[in-house]
């Protein structure tokens, strides 16, 4: 049988589709009012969303996965050595 807390729950999983459309809906006026209020270059400018999706991230060159791989090297090396004196 179904708890108090069991009902509880089941009814604020319903609500949140209605209210996940309605963030959008709210989301897409206040873009829309920043796209009207402010040109295209300083809304990138504050950081403000136009909507548009963003570039692929970058990753790391090869050079730099080996610095790191090598700083990570040196730390856990040192934290073995650590740990063997400890003991």
């Amino acid at each position: 049988m179904a708890t108090e807390n069991d009902v509880d729950r089941y009814s604020k999983l319903a609500m949140l589709p209605g209210l996940e459309a309605a963030r959008d809906r709210i989301d897409q006026q206040i873009l829309e009012i920043r796209q009207s209020v402010w040109p295209e270059g300083r809304s990138k400018a504050k950081g403000i969303s136009t909507g548009k999706p963003a570039g692929k991230k970058r990753g790391l060159t090869a050079a730099g996965r080996k610095r790191l791989s090598d700083l990570m090297k040196a730390r856990w090396a040192q934290r073995r050595k650590s740990a063997k004196a400890k003991r």
